[in-house]
């Protein structure tokens, strides 16, 4: 799960890096990187989910940080529904009737 929130913050944060390194004006920069970080989300799904299919804006969605992130945090409360008891190797405390 470590790598799950890693991976997309250390992508946003490159792609916000690279932009700042290419503005000339710190006003510039925070303006372009606005403007990147809404449209990232919006592309991968962050406010409304990408009509699922096989067009030019699902392609690109796959490309986002946004896109990977949530399709991984899909499966956390399948993980995290159970008590603890039962994530361990040991018999579960819960499965007794």
């Amino acid at each position: 799960m470590a790598l799950l929130v890693a991976g997309p913050v250390l992508a946003g944060a490159g792609i916000m890096a690279a932009v700042a390194g290419v503005a000339t004006t710190p006003e510039q920069a925070g303006n372009v990187q606005a403007i990147i970080a809404v449209l990232l989300g919006l592309l991968g799904g962050a406010f409304f989910q990408v009509a699922q299919g096989n067009n030019v804006l699902t392609n690109l969605a796959v490309l986002t940080p946004h896109h990977g992130f949530l399709r991984g945090s899909a499966t956390w409360p399948a993980v995290t529904a159970r008590p603890r008891c039962c994530r361990r190797s040991v018999p579960c405390c819960c499965s007794r009737s």
